[in-house]
């Protein structure tokens, strides 16, 4: 019996732990590299915002629920 979680076929609970676990790292590497490091340039006067790449792949590769979720969380990490 195969169920459907964060967009991806997971089979046991360890496949579904692991992409909840892998996304989590991705965004909180994401946040604090874009308001530590990338906060200090300025390309033609704007700032770089990787976490608005992030969040669109994820919203496409893991559907549009997860991708929500991910979006408050990455926003609130990035305003903490």
């Amino acid at each position: 019996m195969s169920k459907y979680i964060l967009g991806h076929r997971a089979q046991t609970r360890a496949d579904a732990i692991r992409y909840i676990v892998s996304i989590g790292i991705l965004i909180l590497l994401t946040s604090v590299l874009q308001v530590s490091f990338f906060s200090r340039f300025r390309i033609f006067g704007t700032l770089p915002d990787l976490m608005l790449c992030i969040l669109l792949c994820i919203a496409f590769f893991c559907g549009k629920q997860v991708g929500a979720i991910t979006g408050l969380v990455s926003g609130f990490l990035i305003e903490a």
